[in-house]
């Protein structure tokens, strides 16, 4: 999972500012790529247990609206998509028997 913006984090020693945290294959391992004062790197983070069961609520939070979106985008596509063939085919259909009925009429 991909993090976006740039947390900020302070302790006693260092101020350092991290871009896009990574949950690692490991349970509660982040990692994440940070800048400080004078440096630059690769810092990984342990999750103590109470940060881990949050952490987990909120990627479960955002697979749940993931899920959402895309079927929804999903029910879009399959309604929308059918809905402009078969308004194209009755337009092609009109024209075509508004010409056989020219054509008829000419002939006499």
């Amino acid at each position: 999972m991909g993090g976006g913006g740039t947390s900020v984090f302070i302790n006693s020693y260092h101020q350092f500012a991290c871009n896009s945290m990574y949950l690692e294959d490991t349970p509660g391992i982040l990692r994440a790529e940070c800048l400080g004062e004078g440096w630059a790197g690769k810092v990984t983070f342990k999750l103590g247990a109470l940060s881990e069961a949050a952490l987990n609520q909120l990627t479960n939070a955002i697979d749940l609206k993931i899920k959402r979106v895309n079927r929804a985008e999903l029910e879009h596509y399959t309604l929308i998509s059918p809905i402009f063939l078969l308004g194209f085919l009755l337009l092609s259909a009109l024209i075509w028997v508004t010409r056989m009925a020219y054509r008829f009429v000419m002939r006499g």
